[in-house]
């Protein structure tokens, strides 16, 4: 969205970390998210056009001041959200990152002695604002499980009455190329959550073939699946079935179970549907493909909704 402004103002800085100083020639302005950064400078802005882009964003200043529960944490945050080039003294050690984010603000005082609770002690707790952040999960020490993250985000739920979502990234050490893993991991946290708005628990398995689609330009999307849509568009079901089918490693009966349907109801449109587009869900490569039309079709239909 930012970016976009370049158009009109086109000395101005655009990027995607915090700036490590404002200066005072420039006007800085960020997103709800804090995902994108823009200065403008201040001979370029009528006084108008500053009350404008205040009411539309968030205006940034060195009076700011984010909390971070730990020394250590202050490194972390310079060097993942200010562009610092300085590891934070931990090269060559193994962390995973989870990413999460509120909806709203909260007191981070608070929610950090709460956290340190909910996860290792020895983990690294930093914030990038007031209502997102991430832990950083030493692998030496026992990592926490998608059934621990789902009671953590209902008991910060229950206290400080915000939902939080979770995104459970890669292991990765600590070395040059962290910081831009870590931050393509954001990218996913956000498509994901944008995606499947009612989920909390997300994970880099259970996104990334939803992520790696969005990749593809639409006419090829289209192209490529054009005939699978035209069978999930005949009837729906169809679409829940074969979906369920694959994700449930082509049995039919947990399938059958799953959805609540006989064995041969399942069966059947299982074979119609390879009969219709001659594709055998049974290969790897057939299965593969059709899955990744059952996450195309399903996202479609989701920016229609949103549309």
């Amino acid at each position: 969205m930012l970016k976009s402004l370049l158009k009109k103002y086109q000395n101005a800085i655009y990027q995607e970390l915090s700036p490590v100083q404002v200066d005072n020639d420039f006007f800085w302005f960020t997103t709800q998210d804090e995902n994108e950064y823009l200065g403008i400078p201040k001979n370029e802005l009528n006084e108008a056009e500053h009350s404008l882009l205040v009411c539309l964003f968030k205006e940034v200043t060195m009076n700011e001041h984010l909390f971070q529960p730990h020394p250590e944490s202050v490194k972390w945050f310079d060097y993942l959200y200010r562009g610092s080039e300085t590891l934070p003294n931990e090269e060559h050690r193994d962390f995973r990152s989870i990413h999460f984010s509120l909806e709203g603000e909260i007191d981070l005082v608070a929610l950090s002695e709460a956290m340190q609770h909910l996860f290792a002690n020895d983990c690294i707790i930093i914030f990038k604002n007031h209502f997102s952040g991430v832990v950083l999960e030493n692998l030496s020490s026992s990592l926490t499980s998608k059934e621990e993250l789902l009671s953590a985000a209902k008991v910060i739920e229950a206290d400080f009455y915000v939902s939080p979502s979770f995104f459970i990234g890669q292991s990765r050490t600590v070395n040059n190329e962290f910081s831009s893993g870590f931050h393509e991991e954001e990218k996913m946290f956000l498509f994901a959550k944008e995606q499947f708005q009612a989920k909390r628990i997300f994970s880099i398995e259970s996104i990334s073939s939803y992520y790696i689609v969005q990749f593809a330009p639409k006419e090829l999307r289209d192209s490529l699946f054009g005939s699978i849509f035209s069978v999930f568009s005949e009837d729906e079901i169809v679409l829940k079935t074969i979906k369920t089918f694959l994700e449930n490693q082509l049995n039919t009966s947990q399938t059958a179970k799953e959805l609540y349907m006989h064995r041969n109801s399942v069966q059947y449109r299982i074979d119609r549907f390879m009969e219709k587009t001659k594709i055998d869900l049974k290969s790897f490569e057939g299965s593969l493909f059709v899955y990744f039309a059952c996450l195309e079709y399903e996202s479609s239909r989701v920016h229609k909704k949103q549309s």
